[in-house]
């Protein structure tokens, strides 16, 4: 009696595989749809925003005569 008590206990401290596979459906989920956003950001940063900033620094130190 006292044993089946205790292997009950253990099984429902245990994780059900239901939400063992559900959380991790949910962070692959979450990894799938952030990284294309990521991955764009990253193209947009290196494509737009760097030579941007370097021709605005160009531009600013041609008006003041600094070469």
């Amino acid at each position: 009696m006292r044993r089946e008590r205790e292997q009950r206990r253990a099984r429902e401290q245990q994780p059900r595989c239901g939400k063992v596979v559900g959380g991790t459906v949910a962070e692959c989920t979450a990894v799938f749809c952030c990284f294309p956003f990521a991955v764009v950001e990253l193209v947009v940063l290196a494509a737009i925003r760097v030579p941007a900033v370097l021709c605005r620094h160009a531009v600013q130190r041609e008006r003041r005569g600094t070469a």
